[in-house]
């Protein structure tokens, strides 16, 4: 079986292991990858390094992409618990 992800095609071996092989490919425009709506920041993009599969998966705690996505995270449930509290 063959799965093509948004960046590479990943194929299941012998061993029932999946790996990524192929090149490399871009299946969305940059601007639907990262716009939310309309009226999305777009100052407000965390750039991370990583392919689709790769940007979930942190190696501690304590590097720059986790603490900025956890930032990110805190700052939208302080968001939504103000918007719910003005209901």
């Amino acid at each position: 079986m063959k799965i093509t992800n948004a960046n590479h095609a990943q194929q299941e071996d012998k061993s029932g292991k999946w790996t990524k092989t192929g090149e490399k490919v871009r299946m969305v425009t940059r601007d639907s990858a990262t716009r939310i709506n309309l009226d999305h920041k777009f100052h407000d993009q965390l750039p991370i390094n990583a392919d689709h599969s790769g940007m979930v998966k942190f190696s501690d705690r304590h590097g720059t992409p986790y603490e900025g996505v956890l930032s990110r995270i805190r700052g939208l449930v302080d968001e939504a618990s103000e918007t719910i509290s003005k209901r």
